[in-house]
């Protein structure tokens, strides 16, 4: 009941109000669309402006926003040192499961797509075809959406323009946080939607090694990877300037064991590092 939940928080007299991910569901878009506290402010859950008036600011970061970046938003954007929200020395390394136990194939490259089906944009389709196309032992874990229906749009899109791709899928149903990690550490890389870009499943791929193919966007929400990336100081890391060079950086993390194990080591140190250092921009946000 918006109306209810309107009156509720106001009765609060909030001085700051933050919306966490505002686009997450109706509720929250709807409840922002009034001015509840003196203050009102976005984090970047769903990277991109709410483009309402009664929201004031915009907490974003300075890794992965352009020079332009003000120019996409209706807030005043507030660009912080490190990533907006915190993350913590996560302990994935613990009882870990093998392929085998997992039921994954254990002759395969695994290519992660572990990601909400809401995120590939059409033109993700081709890319995935030719990745598919340009490597014959490649497999795509892929997690089903929070419903049949969005799996069942995918792979009918998939039918029609990626069908090598779709041949070489396994869908996984979404599991528990540890079961989640287990696979992510089975993976030989992970695929970053176009424009969109992942967050959360980015981080945690590289807590356990595994590095995260990329192209960097006009926007923020196509940036947060390269913007890592940047933030933990890896060298040369598989940023690709076009479709091609994606390509180009699966066929070859893909074809070499040694360059997977000089990342795995590298994003693991780096990780560790970062999430640290990283603590400075929870504190300026505070």
């Amino acid at each position: 009941n918006i109306k209810q939940s309107l009156e509720s928080m106001k009765s609060l007299e909030l001085d700051i109000l933050v919306y966490t991910e505002i686009a997450s569901s109706s509720a929250p878009y709807c409840l922002a669309c009034n001015r509840i506290a003196p203050v009102q402010i976005v984090l970047p859950g769903n990277v991109m402006t709410s483009g309402l008036s009664t929201v004031d600011y915009f907490l974003s970061s300075e890794l992965f926003e352009p020079e332009n970046g003000d120019e996409y938003y209706s807030e005043r954007l507030i660009r912080l040192r490190g990533l907006v929200s915190g993350i913590n020395e996560q302990h994935f390394r613990k009882n870990l499961k093998t392929r085998e136990e997992l039921k994954l194939p254990t002759d395969k490259k695994l290519f992660g797509l572990l990601h909400n089906p809401i995120k590939y944009h059409p033109d993700m389709d081709g890319l995935i075809e030719e990745i598919a196309k340009t490597n014959s032992e490649a497999v795509f874990i892929v997690s089903k959406g929070m419903n049949s229906f969005q799996t069942q749009r995918l792979v009918e899109r998939w039918r029609r323009f990626a069908p090598t791709a779709l041949s070489q899928c396994i869908f996984i149903e979404r599991m528990k946080k540890e079961n989640y990690s287990m696979v992510l550490n089975c993976l030989d890389l992970l695929l970053d939607p176009i424009y969109s870009g992942c967050g959360t499943t980015g981080l945690d791929a590289m807590a356990v090694g595994v590095p995260v193919v990329t192209m960097s966007g006009l926007h923020s929400r196509g940036r947060i990877m390269a913007g890592i990336y940047k933030g933990m100081g890896i060298e040369n890391p598989p940023i690709a300037l076009d479709t091609q060079e994606y390509i180009s950086w699966c066929k070859t993390i893909a074809s070499s064991k040694t360059l997977r194990a000089e990342l795995k080591i590298s994003l693991s140190h780096a990780y560790s590092r970062f999430s640290k250092t990283n603590s400075s921009a929870v504190t300026e946000m505070v």
